[in-house]
């Protein structure tokens, strides 16, 4: 599925992932309709998304751009096939990057790939196949890998948005929340001991 496009980074004017993240978050369920009239019913519960056939595969850019979201309970009858929901944050966040990072995503952080994507069923251009098999192999800064690839930056955010929306990657050089907290309740610790044996003096 491939797709070619010319990148001029900017800041979305839509921002359907964030619709489709807090209704995961809520496990609530969608009915999304494309631009191309193409229906998805995203099933916050299951974590997925329905369609008829792969009929979403031939949606361009545009249409994923183009959507509107509507509250359902089901997925209508002629949504036959199931799919991961990763998938479909894969493409949402592609098509509304447009060559900027999306998210939480920053220029220096260094990336690990750890699930390669499905490049038959998501958009992508070739320069994403030689970005993912070096995010792959080892651990990599937007910088660096706009040097070894030789490729523009907004190609890498755009690959970089698309998979960290898709949860297909592990940030090296940022210390997560529960990682911090356990660092604080340890050196609260340590304080604490020190206290109690100066007052104990």
């Amino acid at each position: 599925m491939s797709v070619e496009t010319t990148l001029k980074p900017s800041i979305p004017t839509q921002d359907h992932l964030s619709v489709v993240t807090r209704a995961l978050e809520q496990k609530q369920s969608l009915l999304i309709k494309l631009g191309n009239n193409c229906d998805i019913f995203l099933n916050g519960t299951r974590r997925s998304f329905f369609t008829q056939d792969n009929e979403h595969l031939k949606a361009t850019g545009n249409d994923y751009r183009n959507l509107s979201f509507i509250p359902g309970q089901s997925p209508p009858a002629h949504l036959n096939r199931e799919h991961p929901i990763s998938e479909l944050q894969w493409i949402l966040a592609y098509y509304q990057s447009n060559g900027s990072l999306l998210g939480q995503c920053r220029r220096d952080d260094v990336v690990k790939l750890i699930r390669w994507p499905n490049f038959t069923r998501l958009p992508h251009e070739l320069a994403d196949q030689r970005i993912a098999a070096l995010f792959t192999r080892r651990a990599t800064s937007l910088v660096l890998a706009s040097r070894v690839l030789k490729t523009d930056e907004p190609e890498l955010n755009r690959f970089y948005s698309a998979a960290n929306a898709a949860g297909y990657t592990r940030i090296i050089n940022r210390t997560t929340p529960a990682v911090i907290e356990r660092q604080e309740h340890k050196h609260q610790s340590i304080i604490g001991k020190l206290i109690t044996r100066f007052l104990s003096k």
